[in-house]
């Protein structure tokens, strides 16, 4: 086995958010242009990434797991790898759909290809904002039936978007699989929590139903980081969500503005724990897709108290847990040694568009100067 080979591209089937297939969510190079997913499966294109990776070339598409594993962290490669092992019978076990950019957020970490909110809030802030964008086609959607029969062919659907529980597809997709026979599945959505009582009442239908709940910040720091929500649509939300039996996976990603409340959230996380042992997972990660959000821009004393204070808590959280929080304090100690000071004016030139463009003044809840 190669060191750069990947199993992914033997198992999963991903639609990015204009229906073009590629083979993971972490995907950002270019992708095959097929959207048909038998032809796609079949194609000269995935078997020649499938050929690189097993040749131990870095495929470019694929720099987000190589920048991990060059600064000594898990990346979903070697994760995928820990947990499926080496794959050689090509056989589509988990679809992934993206359902666009439609959302009713616009957290500070992501970007218009991810939220239509920040996507107007790029065009108000002008062209320098959005000059590499050239807008995101959802018509893919409308064809998303003809697909329903090999999605359900899979063991395992992923949903994301965008918020995919705010878009009509994304329920029409589940209530079809409720409705003809496709409910011995497994259901994954990454989600920031929008979801009705009646979507709970179709996804309680299926096998099993996981979410990898999206929170980067509590209490007073939750509506700064992810608005236009605050600490109690969260709560009433969440409220909702663990009356259901549901296996949640909180996804925090560790940035600039929430670095010194990392330790807060894990503590949170922790609780729900103690609630819920059985049906409680957490997975921190690192910004990827915008450095001017990135962990280094925080102050050196933030990055190592808040690295300090998770490493203490180590030994005290579930063994599942251990990994993942030491590999966040790896990130936090690279950080200190590894700042850019490009980014951090990047950093500053963000507040200072984007704090009038969403009402936020980020100063009231974050305890270093900006």
């Amino acid at each position: 086995m190669s060191d750069t080979y990947c199993n992914e591209p033997y198992r999963v089937v991903h639609f990015d958010g204009e229906g073009n297939l590629g083979p993971c969510c972490t995907y950002r190079g270019e992708r095959s242009g097929i959207t048909n997913i038998e032809e796609y499966w079949n194609s000269e294109w995935l078997k020649n990434l499938k050929q690189e990776l097993g040749s131990g070339k870095k495929y470019p598409g694929c720099f987000t797991c190589w920048r991990k594993e060059e600064r000594g962290e898990s990346s979903q490669r070697t994760e995928k790898l820990a947990k499926h092992g080496v794959v050689t019978d090509a056989q589509i076990r988990e679809v992934w759909l993206s359902f666009g950019n439609i959302c009713n957020k616009s957290c500070n970490i992501c970007r218009p290809k991810r939220s239509s909110i920040i996507e107007k809030q790029y065009r108000e802030a002008g062209p320098s904002w959005y000059k590499n964008w050239k807008g995101l086609s959802t018509k893919w959607l409308e064809r998303l039936p003809e697909y329903y029969d090999n999605i359900g062919q899979a063991n395992v659907i992923h949903i994301d978007g965008g918020e995919p529980f705010i878009v009509k597809q994304c329920t029409d997709l589940l209530q079809y699989m409720t409705e003809n026979g496709y409910t011995d599945k497994d259901i994954t959505a990454t989600t920031n929590g929008s979801i009705t009582p009646a979507q709970c009442e179709v996804l309680n239908k299926f096998r099993s139903v996981g979410l990898h709940l999206s929170i980067d910040g509590i209490l007073g720091l939750y509506s700064i980081v992810r608005p236009p929500h605050d600490w109690d649509w969260w709560t009433e939300q969440h409220d909702l969500i663990r009356k259901q039996k549901y296996f949640i996976t909180y996804a925090c990603v560790a940035h600039v503005l929430n670095i010194h409340q990392l330790p807060l959230i894990l503590d949170y996380f922790h609780k729900q724990w103690e609630a819920y042992p059985d049906l409680t997972g957490v997975y921190f990660s690192a910004v990827n897709a915008q450095p001017n959000m990135s962990s280094h821009i925080a102050p050196p004393a933030v990055l190592n108290q808040s690295a300090d204070l998770l490493e203490q808590r180590i030994p005290d959280l579930p063994p599942s847990w251990q990994d993942n929080i030491a590999n966040l304090v790896k990130h936090l100690r690279y950080s200190v040694d590894n700042r850019n000071f490009k980014h951090e004016l990047a950093f500053r030139e963000f507040i200072k568009t984007f704090g009038p463009i969403k009402d936020i003044d980020y100063q009231s809840q974050i305890p270093w100067s900006l």
